[in-house]
């Protein structure tokens, strides 16, 4: 028999989806957050460029490398599309993400600041530019490389990306105990939606098949890869 491990992302607001969740066994292994990272008027990067399918080896190298002391980190989304994209500096890869690009519709947001968001955001001028409801495209990112003391740089290259796709805002999701988003955070430079919404916590619920259960703590005493596109 197979050995696996199965995993389910719950917001920590789906009371119903936790119960479920205890109800068939299965565990907290994690708890994450949802980021807003925005840009009124994101501006391009000479130093960003998006890297092609020869590149792969060498991307899946630098992942495999800064993943390696976390759990479910995988990378099939990795180059989807061709949107993997990098900041570069003398022939050097400083910073780089994987882009997905998003359009939702918003029925509701929960809280006062969704409800600020949702009714009346769209109408303060400038500030909008960040969220339609009705028709919001954005960027989700995963994949976050960084080469370390290089954050900020990482920070321009999603700049850059909202640039290039024409976009103002883009989501993403750490582990709390992820050390990159930790640097990030400190750096408060999410953007001006982070500091109206603020980040929005979920759990990583997980369950072992064929495995024993003293080996639960191998699987959850690190951080968790969380992949943007199986939140969307």
């Amino acid at each position: 028999s197979h050995k696996v491990v199965s995993y389910a992302y719950i917001e920590g607001e789906n009371v119903r989806s936790d119960k479920v969740a205890h109800f068939i066994k299965y565990k907290q292994a994690a708890k994450f957050k949802t980021i807003l990272f925005g840009r009124m008027f994101p501006k391009k990067n000479a130093n960003c460029r998006q890297c092609n399918m020869e590149e792969k080896e060498k991307v899946f190298s630098l992942m495999e490398s800064y993943y390696k002391d976390y759990s479910f980190a995988h990378f099939e989304y990795i180059l989807l599309g061709n949107d993997y994209w990098v900041l570069e500096k003398d022939g050097e890869i400083l910073a780089g993400i994987q882009v997905h690009p998003q359009h939702w519709k918003f029925v509701s947001i929960p809280g006062v600041s969704g409800k600020f968001i949702h009714k009346v955001l769209p109408f303060v001028p400038i500030a909008n530019r960040l969220f339609n409801a009705k028709n919001h495209k954005f960027l989700c990112f995963e994949g976050h490389y960084c080469k370390p003391g290089h954050e900020r740089d990482l920070l321009d290259l999603m700049e850059h990306c909202l640039a290039h796709f024409n976009r103002t805002s883009g989501m993403m999701w750490f582990d709390v105990r992820s050390p990159l988003f930790k640097k990030l955070d400190a750096l408060n430079r999410f953007g001006l939606i982070d500091k109206i919404q603020g980040k929005h916590s979920a759990h990583v619920y997980a369950k072992l098949h064929n495995i024993t259960d003293e080996k639960w703590a191998e699987y959850t005493d690190k951080p968790f890869y969380i992949a943007a596109y199986d939140c969307v």
